[in-house]
């Protein structure tokens, strides 16, 4: 990963005389900490390798990023597809989250103390 930052630095700035810098072996690290973010939602720390230097809105930034990449036309096929398969107790579970979400009676069950309006 380090070589393709490299690459693309060297691209950029139309220099052959650039060499690996910290900033390049960081930003490696926080390209590998976010796949491993995304794929078992544990940083890098947790597999014994160092942690990237990032500041603390980097990582609220990448989960609001991660969770705002979606299709709303493919949720919905998926939804569709996947609504049949459903037994008799997850249908009447959905039902009742979704008439409590409607009543504004879901918060504490979804581990929020107020609904923004």
């Amino acid at each position: 990963m380090t070589e393709d930052i490299l690459h693309r630095v060297k691209q950029t700035n139309q220099s052959s005389n650039i060499d690996y810098t910290p900033e390049m072996y960081n930003e490696a690290l926080v390209l590998i900490e976010d796949l491993c973010i995304l794929i078992s939602n544990l940083p890098l720390n947790h597999y014994g390798m160092p942690s990237p230097d990032r500041p603390a809105t980097d990582l609220v930034n990448s989960d609001l990023q991660r969770e705002k990449q979606h299709n709303d036309v493919d949720l919905a096929t998926i939804i569709a597809n996947n609504e049949p398969l459903l037994t008799d107790e997850q249908k009447m579970f959905i039902i009742g989250l979704c008439w409590l979400l409607m009543m504004n009676k879901a918060a504490f069950f979804l581990g929020r103390t107020r609904w923004n309006r």
